[in-house]
């Protein structure tokens, strides 16, 4: 498979306004994760008690789903949201995305939970989340499930790494991700995808950082692994989110300012040109 390394100019004939905010909130929508079986060691204990050992019930989950107005079958795409939690921004992506012809799912994993953000609750089953959203759209009606893609940020972007990697532990999921989209994730330069990726990164992040991901990607190149990697040099964490504008009026009113406010800064122009790179790459993996 071919390596497109973008710093591109790939033409964009559909129409991605960046400017407005969601014109909604999405339908809600619910759905649930897989429930854990036992391990083989509790399965043997409960056996020699003459017991069945029971499986861990599966988490339910709140989802915002986004479909386009055109009736008929789509690509869909999962969306994950960052550890700072659900963000109007994602919503944005989402509605956006959906503009565009996909039907989007937007997985609310911390709200699920009773949490704003990651705090009191640590790591996130975030692969199940995406399995779980990734089935939950194969069964629609308006779906092609064929052509389903996942997308996430940050600590959502980490789990679509671990999902696509070869030698993932969910190779018998019933959902197979066809492209995903990391958008300011933390790589690891040995990794090895089994789907088309598009990493979205920031030099001068310094939450994450970028040498990881771009020495991921020379990797892959030689490797002739199909990575997409966009580096903005002057990009930092968050950078697609408003909410973390220091302009109030590009802000807006926003209730509690964003987890980590003081220590990021939202760029409009670097926003508008990821989102036409995203929807870009999207069509043409999924709706072409």
């Amino acid at each position: 498979m071919s390596n497109r390394l973008w710093l591109l100019l790939l033409p964009v004939l559909l129409f991605t306004n960046t400017s407005h905010p969601a014109k909604a909130d999405g339908n809600i929508v619910h759905f649930r994760t897989a429930d854990i079986p036992p391990t083989s060691f509790q399965a043997k204990r409960a056996k020699a008690k003459g017991q069945v050992a029971p499986a861990i019930p599966g988490q339910d989950l709140l989802g915002y789903l986004y479909e386009p107005v055109k009736e008929g079958k789509h690509p869909a795409l999962v969306l994950l949201v960052s550890s700072d939690g659900l963000q109007n921004s994602h919503r944005q992506w989402a509605q956006t995305i959906s503009d565009n012809g996909f039907v989007v799912l937007l997985v609310d994993s911390y709200g699920s939970r009773g949490h704003i953000d990651y705090r009191g609750l640590g790591t996130l089953p975030w692969t199940d989340d995406g399995i779980a959203a990734g089935n939950y759209l194969s069964a629609l009606k308006t779906v092609l499930p064929e052509k389903i893609g996942i997308m996430g940020f940050s600590a959502g972007a980490i789990a679509i790494l671990a999902l696509l990697d070869e030698t993932r532990e969910w190779k018998d999921a019933k959902i197979n991700f066809k492209v995903g989209v990391t958008i300011y994730p933390l790589c690891n330069p040995d990794d090895k995808y089994i789907s088309p990726i598009l990493m979205v990164t920031g030099g001068a992040d310094g939450f994450v950082g970028q040498k990881a991901c771009r020495d991921y990607s020379a990797n892959a190149k030689a490797a002739n692994y199909d990575v997409t990697y966009i580096l903005y040099p002057e990009a930092i964490h968050f950078f697609d989110n408003p909410n973390y504008s220091k302009d109030p009026k590009i802000r807006g009113k926003t209730g509690n300012l964003p987890l980590w406010f003081n220590a990021h800064d939202y760029n409009p122009e670097i926003h508008k040109d990821s989102i036409t790179r995203v929807i870009s790459f999207l069509t043409t993996m999924l709706a072409s």
